[in-house]
């Protein structure tokens, strides 16, 4: 499994397996092309962290973010 993700403008994005949710996007189907993560919209996420069945975000206000 593997999971890349990349931040612009405090964008998040995600791609690869996602077969526990992992990506943050609907469903549990693998994605080939990054897709935004929507529900952190509006978050200035300044971090990121991934293991092989969760994913963690840190805003810049300290808020923590976990799917």
């Amino acid at each position: 499994m593997r999971r890349v993700w990349r931040k612009v403008n405090f964008y998040v994005f995600s791609f690869g397996s996602n077969a526990c949710g992992q990506l943050g996007t609907e469903g549990t189907i693998t994605r080939e092309i990054p897709r935004q993560i929507r529900e952190l919209n509006g978050v200035r996420v300044v971090s990121i962290a991934a293991g092989a069945r969760y994913s963690v975000a840190l805003s810049n206000s300290g808020e923590v973010y976990s799917w």
